[in-house]
């Protein structure tokens, strides 16, 4: 009976890790060909006022805007097509709700080639390695929370870790690197949140080859003065 209860276990956790969760800012998405492409909300909702998904463009245009309502999308994802239109590149979607909400739908969210999240903070919520890449040269600060993390060059080499740095910043363990564009770097995480220090931020996925740093522009769109209720006529 044990070794049943083992083997279960092991098998539950197994499949739990191959399920990516993520808490973030910025979910950014790449169409480098004309392509009808969706949207895909996988995953049993539990907030009772489930929440808001905004989509735009790198010229501020608002392609979908509306509440996702609460309800269980794990056999039936709730799906949003963006049709064929004469219209590639880069694309953000801003998630407005409860922490829970990320933590239940699966990523990624689209059937594009490329899909990264961006931001300066992030609760993870996975088993595996986490890939990223830094937009920018420099030196990087990274905190976990109560916890700790590793970062690995592409040759798989440690070149940061808490455990070594030793320094903390209330209830941040710190450790930092150099940085270098269009290099993909991978994390190793024993904390639930993590952040990177200075206002600065990066670009991560669970799949190294979905990764790709947006237009810097994108993120200077204020969206929540996007018109919501007038969408681009696509």
């Amino acid at each position: 009976m044990k070794k049943i209860l083992i083997v279960f276990l092991f098998l539950f956790s197994s499949c739990f890790a191959e399920d990516f969760h993520l808490f973030t800012r910025g979910i950014y998405f790449y169409e480098k060909n004309d392509v009808e492409w969706h949207i895909n909300f996988k995953g049993k909702i539990p907030s009772f006022c489930g929440f808001y998904f905004i989509l735009f463009n790198v010229n501020g245009n608002c392609l979908y805007c509306d509440a996702i309502f609460s309800s269980d999308y794990s056999e039936k994802p709730f799906t949003i097509t963006i049709p064929k239109d004469n219209i590639t590149g880069c694309y953000k979607s801003v998630i407005v709700g409860e922490e829970a909400v990320f933590d239940s739908l699966k990523l990624p969210l689209s059937d594009l080639d490329y899909e990264t999240y961006g931001s300066d903070y992030f609760a993870v919520h996975y088993k595996g390695r986490i890939y990223f890449q830094t937009p920018t040269d420099d030196t990087y600060v990274l905190g976990a929370y109560k916890g700790h993390l590793k970062v690995f060059n592409e040759k798989g080499e440690v070149i940061a870790d808490t455990k070594i740095t030793k320094k903390q910043e209330k209830y941040d363990n710190l450790t930092e690197f150099a940085g270098k564009r269009e290099i993909t770097y991978s994390l190793e995480l024993e904390c639930r949140y993590f952040k990177v220090k200075n206002g600065k931020k990066i670009f991560v996925s669970n799949d190294p080859k979905k990764i790709f740093i947006p237009d810097e522009n994108i993120d200077k769109i204020e969206w929540w003065k996007i018109p919501l209720l007038t969408k681009e006529k696509r």
